[in-house]
């Protein structure tokens, strides 16, 4: 089951400038008629490119550069992570613990990609106890709380994509594991991003993208 996003009907549309010019009778009545049809073969091809990308698998990533994801990936992930802690990016791997856990999922669509979340036990467990106000976190409240923390920051990269590029996306129902997961490496273009937190927590989110299915 996957999370949907930006979807947008490519049914058509009428647009209506800002500027207004006053006519009468059927010159009017031509002028609208030729906006309306001018309108409505843009919006046809814009459905149509749009079908044309979904099935070709989503090559619509291809028209941002890798230093335009990396800038959504990292405001999506100082964003969301600073509003409970502070992290800072290092450029150098993150330095973990011998306690590590993994949160990953996979996007469809226009953004086909694999995104994977890599942070100490430590940091998640401060984290979850803030949210929850409590002092004792079972692993289960640990699970919960950064599959739903991963899901949001998931949502705001998908949001910029369509936002900075207009990429519809859709990314699946996050999943969580205890330890190292490493998802299949069958892609060509990788994004790892790295980061401490104030109590010198590791933290590294790495973007996968995957090739496109014939």
């Amino acid at each position: 089951m996957c999370l949907s996003h930006h979807r947008r009907s490519t049914a058509c549309t009428v647009r209506q400038g800002k500027g207004r010019m006053w006519l009468c009778g059927s010159d009017a009545a031509r002028i609208a008629s030729r906006q309306v049809e001018r309108n409505c073969i843009i919006d046809m091809a814009d459905g149509f490119t749009a079908h044309l990308n979904r099935e070709k698998g989503g090559c619509t990533l291809n028209s941002l550069t890798q230093k335009e994801i990396q800038d959504i990936l990292n405001c999506a992930m100082q964003d969301i992570t600073n509003r409970m802690t502070s992290i800072s990016p290092c450029e150098h791997d993150a330095a973990f613990s011998g306690d590590i856990c993994t949160v990953h999922t996979t996007f469809e669509g226009g953004h086909h990609a694999t995104l994977t979340l890599y942070m100490d036990m430590a940091l998640l467990q401060r984290l979850t106890q803030r949210v929850m106000q409590q002092n004792q976190v079972e692993l289960q409240d640990v699970e919960d709380f950064t599959k739903e923390y991963f899901n949001v920051i998931c949502g705001q990269v998908a949001s910029k994509l369509f936002q900075t590029a207009h990429i519809r996306s859709r990314f699946c129902i996050p999943r969580f594991c205890r330890g190292r997961y490493v998802p299949k490496d069958e892609g060509d273009c990788r994004c790892v991003l790295n980061y401490v937190s104030n109590c010198k927590e590791g933290v590294q989110l790495i973007h996968q993208i995957l090739p496109i299915s014939s």
